[in-house]
């Protein structure tokens, strides 16, 4: 919710503030002044001072100090000349930069002055209109809520806000109810119109800030792609890397045509394919605007500018004519280019929606399927495996009566799923639910008791359903770490942890924490978080949790967003450096996990690839190599889980989390049919899968029953499956 109140920002209870700042981020006057002086100026500055600089249209974090607010967010607005040097784009940047911060920090409240509108001179109403649109945009891009204050003393500028937010207010309405028309070849056609990237469907703009990344290079926009992809065409590397290092669409657009060697019919022929790779990118990159442009459905796209003929229609976005395309002047490059991309983005979210349940179940499956398979050699050396099993290692299960066993990994995995769903049950029939870590905290302990008690229980009432699967009493060489600390509780935290150790055993069993999260509207720092406390429970070293963490991310990227193996990689470590910044081996886990991305793609030698990242015994080890054989050997998963399990380490878990991320990456579908037949509780493990996927749907207000659900996380009565 937006608000205007007549209130001194420095007044406010709410989660953050925003100062509006200078790049230099120094003490200033008006509002600036007011917030050092309200948060204790020496210890601000000192604050600022570390930071050093922030750009223009950006903004950064520190702490509120002496004010009501808990953070204080240091967004710099432009300094306003003619409108024409990118003010509205850096201006909107600033408001979006700082509702991200808030986010990104769990605010569920922030303060904001008018930025640039006093001493940088940006003209009022002009104002109101980049920070009210900024803001709705990110209200309807997020699912984070938070509500959004603008304190302002001057009753007149107030009331000029009330008037811009009224105007979005309506014109927002009446976008979210229907498109517009368009006539073209004789048909009428319904047509999304749109110009600047602050206006509605403003998302389109090749303006729009949209940070991706392409072969190797960063972009903040699809304008600085196009400039800078002009440049290296007609190879001119001294403008492409000036385009690089404004993050100004005006400025890009000048530079980029001040290209040298430019030829008009080979750029004329290029153009359309380059807009395409980026325009993929970019939605594929920022979920947000994916679904948004997704919500455009079969809607001509079109952009609007009179000066344009080439990648807009020609006319300007208040002209009657542009609802008829023959009275167009210019070709509409970019809606086309568009409208080619949001259908190959919709046929891949149909396909991904409609197999997301494979997914689950590849997941599970395949950690379970590289747990099985190194479980056999668990406590071998190299020498020995290839003594036992020829030079390949060993490549298919070696069966026990008739089964390919499943270790302690898989059985903690399972009470790691039943954790999660017993808890949401109990949330939804009974209207009141504690943490999902105190849940499944409550299955470790029962997982405990199958590997200290004999089947079946003596016992009244039961938490979990697992405890009516006999071969689950089976004991797998359980780590005593796990077993020790369940034994005294499994009371850890990240916060405070019961022990020292970083053995495997907390990233081991933590993959089915990444599938549930998916798509449930819950920011990733949320669930990354999970996966550690579920870790921690046990492992209290940061090396211990960090890499659980990171293989939640993980998994739920690549289920969750159209994104390669490799950027999901690359995603979780970024957010594993922004949810752990003081932990103590944060660097540690980083290197290890950049190293297994280097080898991925420069090693020859899988087993010296290997050697050079561990043995898998410790949890940021493990990780490592199993992103290693995944990154390495992405498309096929036979190859993957052979090469993560033979080695002198503890083959089952590298196994196990490899069978993780490419069964989540791949499918259930994709593995091969030897390492679903003979496998131990089958059945069980995809049956867990599917209510992962499905959810529980009963609720105390609802009258339906779902007697086969409620006999599994209520009543913990239900028999379980066949093998």
């Amino acid at each position: 919710m937006i608000t205007i109140k007549q209130i001194s920002i420095t007044d406010l209870s709410t989660d953050a503030i925003v100062n509006a700042a200078n790049e230099h981020l120094q003490a200033g006057s008006g509002v600036c002044g007011a917030i050092f002086s309200a948060a204790g100026y020496d210890k601000l500055q000192a604050a600022c001072d570390e930071l050093k600089h922030c750009d223009t249209g950006s903004a950064v974090i520190t702490r509120g100090f002496d004010l009501k607010a808990k953070y204080i967010i240091h967004a710099v607005g432009p300094i306003w000349r003619d409108g024409q040097n990118g003010e509205p784009q850096a201006l909107y940047s600033a408001y979006k930069r700082s509702l991200e911060l808030a986010a990104e920090n769990g605010c569920h409240s922030i303060g904001f002055p008018l930025i640039s509108a006093g001493i940088y001179g940006y003209p009022l109403e002009d104002a109101w209109r980049q920070a009210l649109q900024a803001c709705q945009d990110f209200e309807k891009s997020t699912a984070h809520s938070i509500d959004i204050v603008f304190a302002v003393l001057d009753r007149r500028i107030i009331e000029i806000g009330n008037k811009v937010l009224a105007e979005l207010s309506a014109s927002s309405s009446r976008i979210n109810k229907s498109f517009e028309n368009l006539i073209i070849s004789g048909r009428q056609v319904e047509a999304v119109f749109f110009h600047l990237p602050n206006e509605p469907y403003g998302f389109l703009s090749n303006w729009y800030m949209s940070p991706f990344d392409l072969d190797g290079v960063h972009y903040s926009s699809m304008e600085q792609y196009i400039m800078y992809q002009k440049c290296v065409l007609f190879g001119d590397q001294a403008t492409a890397k000036k385009v690089l290092l404004t993050d100004d669409p005006s400025e890009q657009q000048k530079l980029g045509k001040l290209c040298t060697g430019y030829i008009n019919g080979v750029w004329a022929g290029a153009r359309q394919a380059i807009a395409m790779r980026g325009l993929l990118a970019k939605f594929n990159q920022n979920a947000d605007l994916r679904e948004r442009l997704i919500n455009t459905k079969e809607a001509y796209l079109v952009e609007c500018a009179h000066s344009d003929k080439i990648w807009a229609c020609g006319i300007r976005l208040n002209e009657s004519e542009r609802f008829d395309a023959t009275k167009w002047t210019g070709q509409n490059i970019l809606g086309f280019a568009l409208m080619a991309v949001r259908e190959i983005i919709q046929e891949n979210h149909e396909v991904n929606n409609t197999r997301s349940i494979d997914k689950f179940r590849g997941c599970l499956i395949g950690g379970a399927a590289g747990d099985a398979l190194g479980y056999a050699v668990e406590f071998m050396h190299e020498n020995q495996i290839i003594s036992k099993y020829g030079n390949d290692g060993i490549t298919e299960y070696e069966l026990k009566n008739g089964v390919a066993e499943i270790s302690d990994d898989t059985q903690m995995t399972l009470f790691t799923a039943n954790g999660l769903l017993f808890g949401t049950t109990r949330g939804m029939t009974r209207g009141i639910m504690g943490d999902y870590e105190s849940y499944i905290q409550i299955m470790y302990q029962n997982w405990y008791r199958t590997q200290t008690e004999t089947y079946p229980i003596q016992e009244d009432y039961l938490c979990s359903w697992l405890m009516n699967i006999p071969a689950l009493f089976s004991r797998r060489a359980p780590g005593n770490t796990c077993l020790s600390a369940i034994k005294q509780g499994a009371e850890g935290s990240t916060v405070h942890p019961i022990n020292d150790s970083k053995g495997c055993g907390g990233v081991m069993r933590v993959a089915p924490i990444g599938l549930y999260f998916v798509n449930k509207h819950q920011q990733f720092e949320m669930s990354d978080k999970l996966g550690a406390e579920a870790a921690a429970l046990t492992h209290g070293h940061d090396l211990g949790f960090i890499p659980a963490a990171a293989l939640v991310h993980i998994i739920r990227a690549l289920l969750e967003e159209s994104i390669s193996l490799k950027d999901a990689v690359k995603d979780a470590i970024d957010a594993m450096r922004k949810l752990f910044p003081d932990a103590k081996h944060i660097n540690e886990f980083t290197a290890i996990m950049e190293k297994s991305i280097m080898l991925s793609d420069t090693a020859s030698d899988d087993l010296n690839a290997i050697h050079q990242l561990g043995e898998g015994w410790v949890a940021e080890e493990t990780l490592a190599i199993a992103v290693y054989c995944a990154l390495k050997y992405e498309r096929d998963f036979d190859k993957a889980i052979r090469v993560a399990v033979n080695h002198n380490g503890d083959s089952d878990s590298t196994g196990a989390v490899c069978g993780n991320i490419l069964g989540a990456y791949l499918g259930y579908d994709a593995i091969p049919q030897k390492y679903k037949e003979h496998l131990e509780l089958h059945d069980i493990i995809i049956e867990i899968a599917d209510d992962l996927y499905n959810d529980c749907r009963i609720s105390e207000y609802d009258s339906n029953r779902d007697e086969v659900w409620e006999s599994k996380y209520i009543y913990a009565t239900y028999p379980g499956g066949k093998r």
